[in-house]
């Protein structure tokens, strides 16, 4: 519960400076170099200068074959909701405490909070803004006019990225006092990305236009940001473990096919993999205030959760208001479309929580049907398929 004066006001400031030149040795090269400078005014790094470069390569006279690499630094800003928290939650304007057995109602009526710790939030003192390594390489091959196929990989590394660390936890093995927290933003994290990308994109025939993309990947930390807090705020390195944003294989794939001036059918594939869930006792074992202790040599993210499958569709007919012009001129387009045609459940999460009678089901939530920008006027209406059971509302529990 806690008490006092949330009002804060603030200004958050950054400063951002970027160059960049591209030119061409050769015909068939095309290098590119920039740099970026990032400075915001309650991290007080100042040597955030980010170097960038890139290359582009055709080895055959028709380029038709291009090869492309390039490798960057990154620098990530904080944003305002931290810098809100650390002026909000200053041990002066708003008093959070934390109650492990809290009696009802108010256990502390209208009094002070004078026998229990003001839980604060502070900044580390070597705190530093995060960056990203990123390099990638990648390969492109005409395959004819208006055929293009590419296979790319891409790495990321994250250095010093935040987190949040409970610097005053009670200490093991008895855990004991009064939970107050110290929530301490840490640059200390790190992370790891590998992803490869193969993708076909053009004119498969005259009336058939299609792009099929498939990645394959993975993504490694130790925080998933900074409000994020290890589950042992005194063994943040076993942490280590698949992000929270681990999708391992994705496919997509979007069509449109042209009947002439009958109609145009266009479809969207979406499929991938579940993302990871932490499996949590439900308990506050360790006396920190929160309730994401893991059972005893678990780590976090080693279950699998639901995957994805969605498909789109669209059927549409343009109606030329001038008949007379074959190109140009004015034109209503109208069509109709269907989300999620398969009325397939998207689960977003999976219930992680041992004291939970549903630990291991699919949390009562799904992923909405998917709805691409379209430019064209639509008249008539939209058949969005959702019934009740895509929302996750089952009657019988």
């Amino acid at each position: 519960m806690q008490r006092g004066n949330p009002h804060i006001s603030f200004w958050e400031t950054a400063f951002e400076l970027f160059v960049q030149d591209q030119f061409r040795p050769r015909p068939n090269v095309s290098p590119s170099v920039g740099l970026r400078y990032d400075r915001q005014n309650y991290i007080h790094e100042k040597n955030n200068f980010a170097p960038r470069v890139a290359l582009a390569f055709s080895p055959d006279s028709r380029r038709k074959t291009v090869i492309r690499a390039g490798a960057g630094t990154f620098y990530e800003r904080s944003g305002n909701g931290p810098v809100a928290d650390l002026l909000r939650f200053d041990g002066a304007h708003l008093l959070p405490v934390i109650l492990s057995e809290p009696t009802y109602p108010d256990p502390l009526g209208s009094g002070p909070l004078p026998a229990y710790p003001i839980s604060r939030t502070v900044f580390a003192t070597n705190l530093r803004s995060p960056y990203l390594l990123q390099y990638s390489v990648g390969l492109e091959r005409q395959m004819r006019k208006s055929l293009v196929a590419t296979a790319s990989y891409t790495g990321v590394t994250g250095i010093k990225l935040f987190r949040s660390r409970d610097a005053n936890a009670p200490l093991p093995p008895l855990y004991l006092g009064p939970p107050g927290v110290l929530r301490t933003v840490e640059s200390a994290s790190r992370m790891q990305s590998h992803a490869l990308d193969v993708s076909l994109r053009g004119s498969i025939t005259e009336e058939l236009n299609c792009t099929v993309q498939y990645t394959f990947g993975s993504i490694y930390t130790n925080t998933e940001g900074i409000g994020w807090f290890p589950a042992d705020s005194y063994d943040p390195v076993g942490e280590w473990a698949r992000a929270n944003s681990d999708v391992r294989r994705r496919l997509r794939t979007l069509a449109t096919y042209k009947a002439g001036d009958l109609f145009e059918l266009g479809a969207i594939l979406s499929l991938s993999s579940g993302l990871p869930y932490t499996v949590t006792t439900g308990r506050d074992g360790n006396g920190d205030g929160r309730l994401a202790d893991r059972p005893a040599g678990l780590p976090r993210n080693t279950r699998q959760g639901f995957g994805l499958a969605n498909l789109d569709l669209r059927l549409s007919r343009e109606f030329k208001l001038n008949r007379a012009s074959k190109d140009e001129g004015p034109a209503i387009n109208a069509g109709i479309e269907v989300f999620n045609i398969f009325n397939r459940v998207n689960y977003t999460t999976v219930i992680g929580n041992l004291s939970s009678r549903l630990c291991g089901e699919p949390c009562f939530s799904s992923r909405p049907p998917s709805a691409t920008a379209r430019g064209a006027l639509i008249l008539g209406g939209t058949m969005n398929v959702l019934w009740r059971r895509l929302m996750c509302v089952d009657s019988s529990r």
